[in-house]
């Protein structure tokens, strides 16, 4: 309905699709024209929590190119860790290769996170002895400078509903999205007591095993249901050829039990009111098995 937006963008009134702002502020976000910024939900802090941004918790680690390796470990976008609660890594078993031009070597524990794509994979580096370890240009190291935060809870918090939309407000380009460290940095985060976030941290965990154990039953579940469909139809496949083996037998049995001694062959009658021979009895349990053995090699 164009006629309809139109006039509720010239009418000149801020709303949920259109917002007028001073020529400063988008002066203050380096001219980034992307509607998210500036129609980001205001996050108010619940009682008992600080609202943070991460440039008070986090220092980024300096770039230093001027190192005399000419090979090391470095660290792939695709290597850093995506996962809530499995997040610390050594990379002691990266391959060595040849570095390139602008890697930067990791000498400490560092927060990483991915400036590429809207997925910060954070991950928190524990350097390992007689490693050197470096990162790309798509990657930034920060070092914790506040010990009110823990890391497993600022690992978090990055997966939270209302960080990653900060993240998708301030990132750019419009093929591949990135953020800027200076961006990244400006992103807010509630901040309560150690404890309460501890607590936090432990519930999650709880809550994650307790969705894990869940899926875990259902598919057990699903299995038992199909292995017992697929049983049900094995037996229902076998109820056919297994009664005429039985039958088959029994004339046979018979036929042997009651002529002991006697010369046997294969065109002798074993059912007068039929006048089926052995031949035919033998067929009949040569088939049924056939069938049987196919039945069990294919599964089906």
């Amino acid at each position: 309905d164009q006629e309809t937006l139109l006039a509720r963008i010239e009418a000149g009134i801020d709303s949920d699709i259109s917002k007028s702002i001073p020529l400063k502020e988008g002066q203050a976000n380096d001219y980034n024209l992307n509607p998210n910024l500036y129609f980001q939900e205001e996050i108010i802090a619940p009682e008992g929590y600080e609202l943070k941004e991460l440039r008070e918790l986090l220092t980024a680690i300096k770039r230093n190119t001027n190192h005399k390796n000419q090979t090391g470990q470095t660290i792939q976008i695709g290597d850093l860790a995506n996962n809530l609660f499995d997040y610390e890594r050594s990379y002691s078993d990266i391959s060595i290769s040849p570095l390139k031009k602008y890697a930067t070597k990791l000498s400490k524990k560092s927060l990483l996170i991915s400036k590429v794509s809207l997925n910060l994979k954070p991950t928190y580096f524990i350097p390992a002895d007689g490693n050197s370890i470096f990162i790309n240009q798509n990657m930034d190291a920060f070092e914790l400078k506040d010990k009110k935060v823990l890391i497993p809870y600022l690992i978090h918090e990055f997966y939270e509903p209302y960080f990653q939309s900060q993240i998708e407000a301030l990132a750019s380009g419009s093929v591949i999205a990135s953020i800027s460290t200076e961006n990244f940095l400006s992103c807010k985060i509630l901040v309560p007591s150690l404890e309460k976030q501890k607590t936090i941290v432990d519930e999650s965990r709880k809550q994650l095993i307790l969705e894990k154990e869940n899926e875990l039953k259902e598919l057990r579940q699903k299995f038992e249901q199909q292995t017992y469909e697929e049983f049900a139809s094995l037996k229902h496949a076998l109820g056919k050829p297994i009664p005429g083996i039985n039958i088959a037998l029994e004339y046979v049995y018979e036929y042997l039990k009651n002529n002991p001694g006697e010369k046997i062959s294969l065109t002798d009658v074993v059912s007068q009111r039929r006048q089926t021979t052995l031949q035919d009895k033998f067929e009949v349990m040569f088939n049924g098995l056939k069938l049987i053995q196919t039945l069990l090699e294919k599964g089906e």
